[in-house]
């Protein structure tokens, strides 16, 4: 345990500041002496407002953040601090610990060498750069760093504290000891001292001694986590497991009821780790061991702890909660590891659940919210606003440096603050007005009993959770401990079968390389040569592929999908967003999975559901978009559709300044007219009673967004749009539709033609469906923990209940007859969309378009 040291500084502004400002930053920090943070952040961003200048008050409200666990809000208020005032070596060293506490090792020691290099004499930073040096296994210089301190203050009792750290770390335990006791001499109470003294005494085997130090310890501070646990694992060592595995518990507890959220992160990941280190996938031998069982009990509890404070964290603290979340996701997969192996289907379903789409839930939620009658349009305008002004801030931050850039972080930073603060206000005033509006804005995941009144008699929701590479792991920190296990653990990947009988997880094959083959597999049925002219391979050339993932991902689970069920609402995890299931099967011989199911997919039970919830439409009146113009001259149309990917940026490349999407394209793309597309949307009206065409140089930006306003999509049940598609896979928020703007020949429009996921999240719909038949419409970014990024969840997110979207480009003429078929069921015979598409897909497998390239692609999200 190390010993940070945070400096605090009264306000020292006489002449300048207002003398308000002054008492409540007096205040503040007297708040912040007592532990009462928030009262602390309060009373210093009073203080700000009287005194926008004081770099004081800056830092001071950083400490209280950090307190709470807020790093990036810490980072950013010494950030701040810092240009206010480059000489000022406090805020220097307290963002070093934030760095540290994070896990940036070598940016905390530059903080902390700019830090001395202000003020030389100050033995305190010399203690925090020595931790952060013995943090990266570089122990000689840390112990020069704490010499140093030493050599300025005498009586620094952290600096012999934190020596002991590093010479018990290099074996010298008699050496560890002797600076132990020389802390405790100095500075009795020391929790930390008398804590790594136990420690010390436990490396040598005298188990007594150590008990008694941790027992010392915990008498001067009982809310100490870390004592708790040391004083543990001396009694496991010991032969004493219910003293081991109380204090243990007692540690889990201590940490869930720390200020700093961090805490109980870190713990859980410390005793998840332990299990995972000893039994690799959680595996069969862990049964026969009967405390290391108990053991894992108490890591899933605290995993427990440390979800529900995630919850809560992301409740309370916006898009700030939301990336500190993101952080932690893989802590969700461990969590639905463990419940489903030794706990509850109801938790192992909620942590699923949590895992996923939460941002695109709460997309959903915030615009059924706007909509209820008594909010003020003003408002509803001004939260939309905030809110994407929220996430532009937040993507920003994450792209600059603070020690790069520390006037343009420190100014965004301090904009995010204020538009939450706003935000939040705004939202407490509406909430006010219309009580309903809170509870749609921020709606909760669905528990497991509504998943099962979901599923009725005929539907089976297949819920992934594949723990792959691509899934962020960084070992958590605190601000005086890094994690003991570093090494990506060995997390069982699952599939949840939900009926409406309940839920059974299933474990998959933990060595597939499900990322790889669902890659390999749609590579080869979208074969395209060195000149992308498309190659159709015969299907046994992808067939290893599509048995491979029909073994992995479906053989397991079917035992537990009952005789009767007709339908499978899958909801993907990672790369799996992008396989065509219908085509997945066993074997040559073997019927494929689309023909024995009705398959849609589904970012979250939870969205399903609530799509599901709004008020049902009817079929008709169709309004079509086809035809529009984006070459200026007459061009024979390819056959396959025009599709443009953005080729992937420079690693670590920063997004170039752009003020909109065609800035952005500008002389990046090239688009070909398209006049299959007016084909398909004459087709669909042809079928339908009811139908608005919008037709060539109409099928515009421009035009969607006045047909928007003006309340026409609003009033369209069904919303076709053939077009161009565009996905970047670098920045997939920029995904857009293509319209006519990208001619140059609409010289009118104030539109750039490309209607991007930002924009068309804004649409106001009321649709039963809205299709695009546009090139790879339903790809998008993944984010784990905050599913697709893609126009699917922009459209249900806008308004619509389904959404149908292509995987890949495709032929023009099967593309007609396809979304013919799927329409002339839907208005001319009453199915539903589901249905269509199945029937659609039976069909082409049977005729002239049997290759799985021109049917495979179609995906239906419900």
């Amino acid at each position: 345990m190390k010993k940070l040291v945070v400096l605090l500084f009264a306000v020292l502004i006489t002449s300048c500041a207002i003398m308000e400002s002054v008492r409540i930053h007096d205040q503040g920090i007297a708040h912040y002496n007592a532990g009462d943070y928030d009262s602390a952040i309060a009373d210093y961003t009073q203080a700000i407002a009287l005194e926008p200048k004081d770099y004081y008050a800056y830092n001071n409200r950083g400490l209280a953040y950090v307190a709470k666990g807020e790093l990036d809000r810490a980072i950013a208020d010494y950030t701040q601090a810092i240009a206010l005032n480059p000489k000022y070596d406090a805020a220097y060293n307290n963002r070093g610990i934030a760095y540290a506490a994070k896990g940036e090792l070598d940016r905390a020691i530059t903080d902390y060498t700019r830090a001395i290099k202000l003020n030389s004499k100050l033995e305190q930073i010399y203690n925090n750069r020595g931790n952060a040096y013995a943090a990266k296994g570089e122990l000689d210089r840390a112990i020069t760093d704490y010499n140093q301190a030493i050599t300025l203050n005498p009586k620094d009792d952290h600096a012999y504290n934190n020596r002991g750290n590093v010479y018990k770390e290099k074996g010298e335990l008699d050496r560890a000891i002797t600076d132990y006791n020389q802390a405790i001499t100095l500075n009795p109470d020391s929790v930390f001292a008398y804590n790594n003294r136990g420690n010390a005494y436990a490396a040598k085997g005298e188990l007594d001694r150590a008990i008694a130090d941790y027992t010392q310890a915990i008498t001067l501070n009982p809310k100490d986590d870390y004592v708790y646990n040391s004083r543990g694992s001396a009694y496991a060592r010991k032969g004493e497991p219910d003293k081991a595995i109380a204090d243990f518990t007692r540690a889990a507890i201590a940490a869930d009821g720390s200020a700093s959220i961090l805490d109980i992160f870190f713990r859980s990941w410390e005793y998840t780790g332990t299990v995972y280190k000893t039994y690799p996938f959680l595996g069969a031998a862990l049964d026969a061991n009967a405390f290391d069982r108990r053991m894992a009990d108490v890591a899933r509890e605290t995993l427990v702890l440390s979800i529900a404070k995630a919850e809560k964290v992301r409740a309370e603290l916006g898009s700030r909660g939301a990336a500190l979340m993101a952080g932690m996701v893989y802590q969700y997969y461990a969590s639905l590891d463990f419940e489903a192996r030794f706990g509850s289907s109801e938790r192992a379903f909620a942590v699923s659940e949590g895992l996923r789409s939460r941002g695109f839930l709460e997309q959903m939620g915030t615009e059924a919210a706007l909509r209820l009658p008594g909010i003020a349009p003003a408002d509803a305008r001004r939260v939309r606003e905030l809110t994407e002004n929220i996430g532009n801030l937040q993507e920003l931050l994450g792209k600059l440096t603070p020690q790069a850039d520390e006037a343009r972080y420190a100014q965004a930073g301090q904009a995010l603050t204020r538009a939450e603060e706003e935000l939040a206000a705004l939202d407490k005033s509406i909430t006010e007005k219309v009580p309903r509006y809170a509870s749609l804005r921020y709606p909760k995941t669905a528990a497991l009993s509504e998943a099962q009144a979901f599923c009725g008699e005929d539907t089976a929701i297949l819920e992934f959770a594949i723990w792959d590479a691509s899934v962020e792991f960084t070992p958590p920190a605190t601000a005086s401990s890094q994690s003991t296990y570093k090494e990506r653990p060995s997390i069982n990947s699952y599939c949840l079968v939900i009926t409406r009988d309940g839920l059974t997880p299933v474990t998959l094959d933990n060595s597939f390389n499900y990322a790889g083959t669902v890659k390999a597999l749609v590579s080869k049925i979208h074969h395209t040569d060195s000149y992308g002219n498309i190659l159709l391979l015969p299907q046994i050339a992808f067939e290893e592929e599509r048995n491979a993932l029909y073994d992995a991902l479906i053989k397991p689970v079917l035992k537990s999908i009952p005789a009767g069920v007709k339908r499978l609402l899958i909801v993907p995890d990672g790369e799996l967003a992008f396989l065509p299931f219908d085509i997945l099967r066993e074997n040559p011989q073997s019927p494929e999975l689309g023909t024995s199911y009705r398959i849609s997919l589904s970012p979250s039970v939870s969205v399903s559901i609530l799509a599901a919830q709004a008020d049902k439409v009817r079929a008709e009146p169709v309004l079509a978009f086809g035809g529009a113009w984006y070459d200026k001259g007459k061009t024979i149309a390819e056959r396959t559709r025009g599709v443009t990917r953005g080729e992937p940026e420079e690693a670590g490349a920063i997004t170039p300044s752009f003020d909109s999407a065609g800035e952005y394209y500008k002389n990046r793309l090239v688009w070909q007219d398209i006049p299959g597309t007016e084909t398909e949307a004459r087709a669909i009206g042809n079928i339908a009673s009811k139908s608005t065409l919008v037709l060539g140089r109409e099928t515009s930006e421009e035009k969607v967004k006045k047909l928007s306003a003006d309340g026409t999509l609003e009033k369209s049940p069904i919303l076709h749009f053939a077009c161009h598609g565009y996905f970047n896979g670098t920045y997939p928020e920029l995904s857009a539709i293509v319209f006519s703007e990208v001619s140059g020949l609409l010289p009118e429009s104030a539109e750039d033609g490309y209607l991007t996921v930002a924009e068309a999240a804004l649409l106001r719909l009321n649709a039963q469906a809205v299709i695009l038949s546009a090139c790879d419409t339903g790809r998008g970014g993944l984010k784990r923990g905050d599913g697709m990024v893609g126009l699917v969840r922009s459209l249900m997110v806008a308004g619509s209940r389904s959404a149908g979207v292509s995987l890949w480009p495709i032929s023009d003429e099967a593309a007609v007859e396809f979304m013919e078929g799927v329409y002339r069921r839907v208005l001319r015979e009453g199915k539903s969309f589901r249905e269509a598409y199945y029937e659609v897909k039976q069909e082409f497998r049977n005729g002239d378009w049997s290759h799985p390239f021109y049917w495979a692609p179609f995906t239906l999200y419900e």
